[in-house]
């Protein structure tokens, strides 16, 4: 057995991608790709448990990153309660915000990566930017071996940080009996119960959103300035940091990047839906909007372009042929839903009361707020009578 090849020795042992890690590859030359012509994303859970920014119970965050594939800069990053289209969609509009647009973006297949918001034929926010979208095979992790390199060495370093770190490496009982503390003050979290001595210790040591949020940023900053990566040329025997070489390069071959403002920020990275006009209205999650100039298309599809966080404060309803663009703010809520409503809340109330439908194990650890709470919430009197007034 000792005389035969590893690759024959392993197969039948391991099988899908990681029996290829005994077949031969094939490099690639990024030095013929220029800065911003191809960038990479993935996503991944990280290794620890933080205070949930809305509801303050411990549970494990996303962080998406989007590096650049000829200078291995990360050009963007979003920290996120799940790994879905939003928090793709904001680590690339980070990227482009500072680095300009890319001519390419590869990521996996998964359902975060491609969706109807991002790649969908004129709606989608990549067509909409004329950035061409490339995914790798299924089951074949290696093709993107950047950004998978990058995911086993910098989020877990990120982690270790904070003393709720439970990956690799952590001591298992440790990592036990903290899970048990962080069950427990999740429970009295939850049921609103005064916190036992150990649920305040637990409490102190749970890293709160902003303390990740600057963990991220600083552990990206060093990366980018201060780590010698080892596929970049090197300058006085040291490697050169993805920041230099990118700065480099640009000095070397010019910067033709195409850089967004923020106007185009704020409107193409809006989710786009299409709806059918009827009679001046248009139909959005559970809310109506109206406008005197829908009746030009009335039985015709337009696109409708929103804010996730206030739609009623940015939200444009687009011909199918995109240079006509009615005036900002023509359309106003009415009808289910008289006061400002945006999509977030509107999906919490949603998640939670089907996680109300669900059995107890589960609901005790997803739902958010008591069955008797998921109610609408009235704005001010002030802010009413302004919103009649614009409906009428």
């Amino acid at each position: 057995m000792d005389k035969l090849p590893l690759r024959e020795r392993m197969r039948g042992r391991v099988s899908g991608s990681a029996a290829k890690a005994f077949e031969v590859y094939q490099q690639r030359d990024w030095s013929q790709m220029p800065v911003n012509g191809c960038w990479i994303s993935d996503g991944k859970s990280l290794n620890l448990k933080v205070a949930h920014p809305i509801h303050g119970r411990p549970f494990t965050p996303e962080l998406t990153l989007v590096i650049d594939g000829r200078t291995r800069y990360i050009v963007g990053w979003s920290v996120s309660l799940a790994e879905n289209a939003i928090a793709v969609a904001d680590a690339y509009r980070h990227g482009m915000k500072h680095y300009g647009k890319p001519l390419f973006v590869y990521s996996d297949n998964g359902g975060w990566e491609t969706n109807k918001m991002l790649d969908a034929d004129i709606t989608g926010i990549f067509p909409r930017l004329h950035i061409e979208h490339m995914t790798s095979i299924p089951g074949n992790p290696q093709v993107r071996g950047i950004i998978e390199r990058l995911n086993g060495v910098m989020p877990d370093r990120l982690a270790k940080r904070f003393l709720t770190y439970n990956g690799i490496g952590a001591d298992p009982n440790a990592v036990r009996i903290r899970g048990q503390q962080m069950l427990s003050l999740s429970n009295a979290l939850r049921d609103g119960r005064e916190l036992t001595a150990q649920n305040k210790k637990t409490l102190k040591i749970l890293p709160t959103w902003r303390q990740l949020i600057d963990a991220v940023q600083e552990e990206i900053d060093d990366y980018n300035n201060h780590h010698g990566h080892s596929e970049l040329p090197k300058v006085n025997g040291k490697w050169m940091s993805p920041a230099a070489y990118r700065q480099w390069v640009l000095e070397q071959e010019g910067d033709d990047i195409e850089y967004m403002t923020d106007g185009e920020l704020r409107e193409m990275f809006m989710p786009e839906v299409k709806r059918v006009a009827q009679r001046g209205w248009i139909a959005l999650e559970n809310n109506q909007y109206f406008s005197k100039e829908l009746i030009n298309v009335d039985r015709q599809e337009v696109r409708v372009a929103f804010d996730i966080h206030d739609p009623t404060k940015s939200l444009f309803a687009k011909w199918m042929a995109p240079m006509f663009v009615p005036p900002s703010g023509m359309v106003t809520p009415h009808r289910q839903c008289r006061w400002p409503e945006s999509r977030k809340p509107w999906k919490s109330a949603r998640s939670v009361k089907l996680n109300w439908q669900r059995p107890k194990f589960r609901m005790r650890k997803t739902s958010c707020v008591p069955r008797w709470s998921i109610k609408p919430t009235l704005i001010s009197a002030n802010s009413f009578r302004w919103s009649q007034n614009r409906i009428a």
